[in-house]
């Protein structure tokens, strides 16, 4: 009788030439051998691990135990539209763009707040604040404390004690009654102008509880 033997390489789904085929095809920077014999797949890794470093190739290969966690970082290239009143801007190379990020169904757009109630079904609002504090010191030492947070502090007029305050849209309003012994800010609610106005609030208060400048 004559007999020949033969060894055939057997897997479920692909032998060891054809997976390392495919992914070398894919050139994926994370792989993750799952659903195999431990040494078996440790085997694999260290297989396709020695073929890509023969060819210069990078590859991440994750060959976990069973319930063991696997965590992958990954950086997509996020782009924003910009949209309505911020797009008709000629802006240059450089410049910062500042508006409200809006996603929907995985499209980014970049809007105007003023825009917001035509772009989204959003409605925008503005709070304006008022804080009185009592101050019954000078002028000039009023201005000094104020002058250490922003020197171009100035007097605008002062008030009567049955004038009103207009509160003003870009920064902080700071009007002070001499005859009434208090000062009234009035400023338009934000991160950076709710800051501010705590800083000046904090100024007035110094001054009242030190009468003389530090020089």
């Amino acid at each position: 009788m004559r007999l020949q033997v033969g060894y055939i390489s057997f897997s479920a789904h692909t032998d060891f030439q054809q997976t390392l085929t495919f992914v070398k095809q894919l050139k994926p920077p994370h792989m993750i051998l799952v659903h195999g014999e431990m040494h078996e797949m440790s085997r694999l890794k260290a297989g396709i691990l020695r073929s890509f470093e023969e060819e210069n190739m990078s590859i991440e290969i994750h060959n976990p135990r069973n319930t063991d966690t696997v965590r992958l970082q990954f950086q997509g290239v996020r782009k924003a539209k910009v949209v309505g009143a911020l797009a008709l801007k000629s802006n240059k190379i450089g410049d910062v763009v500042s508006g409200i990020l809006i996603r929907r169904n995985f499209n980014y757009q970049i809007v105007d707040p003023k825009d917001l109630t035509v772009f989204t079904d959003l409605s925008s609002s503005r709070l304006s604040q008022r804080q009185s504090v009592y101050y019954s010191g000078s002028l000039p030492l009023l201005l000094y404390s104020l002058n250490q947070l922003n020197d171009d502090a100035i007097l605008t007029a002062e008030l009567k004690p049955t004038d009103t305050t207009t509160p003003t849209h870009r920064a902080i309003q700071l009007q002070w009654c001499s005859l009434a012994s208090i000062c009234v800010l009035d400023w338009e609610s934000n991160p950076v102008n709710d800051m501010y106005a705590d800083a000046v609030l904090a100024a007035i208060l110094h001054a009242q509880a030190n009468p003389i400048p530090e020089k």
